[in-house]
């Protein structure tokens, strides 16, 4: 995107900030009702943030917080490292406190030795945690869509949150000068005034539709804006009420993060690694020199004469004490992820067939989840241009047809999964979904849907194109039935029982965002994504309706059914396990956030296997449909299990289990400790209880259900959202 004409005035500023003050805030977890078991390809994760303060320097790697001293700037020496359950996105040191924002929430760590982390304190994400500022003893927290949460962490094992905002954007990061906090909200920067940090109010605010703010920095009366697809912003802000865009600078990519330095800009440009800009005239800034970073930088920062550069790779650092001439001091690498991205996959047996973009198809062994999912197998998909990548897979016996973009749709001979052999390529344009039901292959394209007969498996032979339908996003098959999502946002039902006479005899146009992804029917329902979770009563084939939706928090690339759950992919929330025993009313009950942007849902048994983007292939437990094995429970003991739904909107399932029969209490109490409900009292049996608990007549929050059985004792949190 090109600058040269922008106009200096104004940008138009629209919509409001919607201020909620709770008195009893809702927090959410990085699992709900589901176990993150283990995962292929992800490395240690990406390198995301880097605050260095004097010579030592925090930065995330992956869901680890590591810690290095660059005394010695040379030859840097790791002091220790600290693990939180969600991606690390932002970490502010402060005194001998460590303040980390992560996919999960805020914690606060005691940093005083090194060596010795130990944590103080935390507080759990409503949505995800991205943003971070730390103005003693107040927190600026980015919740992601929750919006700006204040907390006051005077003491950091009793966190108090003061007040949230819906800043009507998704929070990318937050800054602060004085009492007023500058919060980077999607298409909106936000300007408040939080000297009452329980009341906080805003005082300005910028807002373009055609950008999108990730940070903001301020120094004097200007306002320092990374912009995603507007690169470096400068606005004078003498005036709150009325800021003036006054500057601009254009990287040639996505501008991420931006930290000032003297009369220096530091911009973390993604692909196009570190821009260093003069900004002694804040009104023209100029480019001195440009940093190649190995991967994507994702944020700089100075500290003395060093530059510290998160690359996703692992922290890059340079000696700018001239800017215009950065030298290269020394880098820490993290474990290196698998090459590719895993966009779709397939389950057969013990084998997981991912569809690895670049890296063209990867056989795993999944036969223990719970432990390791090694590669056994791989093979390219490129044609002889070097064109194609693998966006999804279908697995018949000893075949697997993959869908490989330019490359068309890819046979290969996975009878031995440690030798893949490409056995022939089925010429279908911009190939990007696949799907097979008995003898049947059905293929996405540039050109709609082609259908194939794999009576011969290693030799398909066409029955059917569709001829003027438009693009199809995602096929599906079932039985004499094929269904695709086509040009339009239609779902398109196509009678299979005559070969020689394929015909389409229903349509349905359904409206959203589609992009390759998974369509799975189950009975008379198809379940697919637009954005959100979308079913589709397919009932009568030549007259589907839409049934129901869920509004996913993040956009939704697939969903997959097995019994009554729907598992959805989403780009920034994981895996969202939805109740869709009533399909007209999808209900989310339980979810697990392994990672960002997870592409793909199959399943070994009851685990979840999920295509997880960069982060390679996770294997998730639905703990909603784990069997309670009573000879799990130990002589004498009790254990609880999560209710279902959590959170919930009205009323929820307690489930427990006993060792022996028991006299047993069921009781629910609030966040101060006052009992709200007794739910049950008297003799039950060994083995699983449950007890349902209707909160119709209870004020949305965070209960606490707790389990007495003898001497014995368990308690579970709980979310009622109202």
């Amino acid at each position: 995107m090109t600058h040269s004409l922008r106009s200096q005035a104004l940008r138009p500023v629209f919509f409001g900030l919607a201020l909620l003050l709770l008195a009893t805030p809702t927090y959410a977890q990085s699992t709900s009702n589901a176990a993150i078991l283990s995962n292929f390809g992800r490395g240690d994760g990406e390198s995301r943030t880097v605050f260095a303060l004097g010579t030592r320097a925090y930065y995330g790697v992956g869901n680890r917080v590591a810690i290095s001293d660059f005394s010695n700037p040379t030859a840097p020496v790791t002091l220790g490292s600290v693990s939180v359950p969600g991606r690390v996105e932002e970490v502010v040191p402060v005194g001998t406190r460590l303040y980390v924002a992560s996919g999960d929430g805020l914690h606060i760590f005691n940093v005083q030795n090194p060596t010795q982390v130990t944590e103080m304190g935390s507080v759990s994400a409503l949505n995800y945690g991205e943003g971070l500022a730390v103005n003693p003893p107040y927190v600026l927290f980015g919740d992601g869509s929750a919006g700006l949460r204040i907390f006051d962490a005077t003491d950091a094992a009793n966190v108090q949150q003061l007040a949230q905002l819906d800043t009507l954007g998704y929070v990318e990061g937050v800054s602060y000068s004085g009492d007023v906090a500058y919060v980077a909200a999607g298409s909106r920067v936000h300007m408040i005034n939080y000297s009452n940090p329980a009341s906080p109010t805003y005082v300005g605010r910028i807002g373009s539709p055609i950008d999108y703010y990730q940070s903001t920095t301020v120094r004097g009366s200007f306002l320092y804006i990374a912009d995603f697809f507007g690169g470096f912003r400068v606005f004078d802000i003498s005036n709150p009420a009325s800021p003036q865009d006054v500057g601009f600078f254009d990287p040639a990519d996505r501008t991420a993060r931006i930290s000032l330095d003297g009369n220096f800009a530091y911009l973390a440009n993604g692909d196009k690694g570190v821009t260093i800009l003069d900004i002694s005239d804040p009104t023209k800034p100029a480019e001195v020199a440009v940093i190649d970073t190995p991967r994507r930088a994702l944020q700089a920062l100075v500290s003395g004469t060093l530059l510290y550069i998160a690359d996703t790779d692992g922290i890059r650092v340079y000696n700018v004490a001239t800017p215009s001439t950065p030298v290269f001091q020394s880098s820490i690498d993290v474990q290196a992820r698998a090459p590719g991205k895993a966009f779709g996959l397939n389950v057969q047996g013990n084998y997981a067939y991912v569809a690895y973009g670049d890296a063209g198809l990867r056989i795993l062994d999944i036969t223990a989840p719970t432990g390791s999912m090694p590669q056994v197998g791989q093979i390219d998909v490129k044609n002889a241009s070097n064109e194609g990548q693998a966006r999804q897979v279908a697995v018949s016996g000893t075949y697997a047809y993959v869908a490989s973009r330019a490359a068309g749709v890819k046979v290969i001979d996975v009878s031995t999964p440690a030798t893949p052999t490409l056995v022939t390529t089925l010429e279908v344009s911009d190939a990007g979904d696949v799907a097979v039901d008995g003898n049947t292959l059905v293929v996405a394209g540039g050109s709609g849907i082609t259908i194939f007969s794999l009576a011969d498996p290693a030799n398909p032979s066409q029955l059917f194109a569709s001829d003027g339908l438009g693009y199809a996003d995602r096929v599906g098959v079932s039985g004499n039935y094929a269904y695709a999502i086509t040009t339009g946002s239609n779902v398109r039902v196509f009678d299979l029982s005559n070969p020689a006479s394929i015909a389409l005899v229903g349509t349905v146009e359904t409206g959203g965002d589609y992009s390759e992804g998974r369509l799975t029917v189950q009975g008379d329902y198809l379940y697919t994504t637009n954005g959100d979770l979308l079913i589709v009563n397919v009932a009568n084939k030549t007259a589907p309706v839409v049934a129901g939706t869920y509004d996913a928090p993040s956009y939704a690339y697939s969903a997959n059914v097995k019994g009554p759950y729907a598992y959805v992919a989403t780009e920034r929330d994981g895996v969202r396990i939805i109740d869709v025993s009533t399909p007209a009313t999808p209900t989310e009950a339980g979810f697990a956030v392994p990672g960002n942007e997870i592409r793909d849902i199959a399943f070994k048994g009851d685990l979840v296997i999920a295509a997880n983007g960069e982060s390679g292939v996770t294997a998730i437990q639905n703990n909603l449909v784990t069997a309670i094995n009573p000879g799990e429970v130990a002589s004498g003991a009790l254990v609880i299990y999560p209710n279902a739904p959590n959170p919930f909107t009205a009323a929820t399932t307690i489930r427990f289990a006993l060792a022996q029969q028991s006299e047993v209490t069921v009781s629910v109490y609030n966040v101060v400790g006052q009992r709200v409900a007794t739910l049950a009292r008297g003799v039950l049996p060994a083995g699983q209880n449950t007890v349902p608990f209707d909160a119709r007549a209870l004020a949305g929050g965070t209960y606490l259900v707790r389990v007495q059985a003898g001497n014995a004792e368990v308690s579970r949190l709980m979310v009622l959202v109202k």
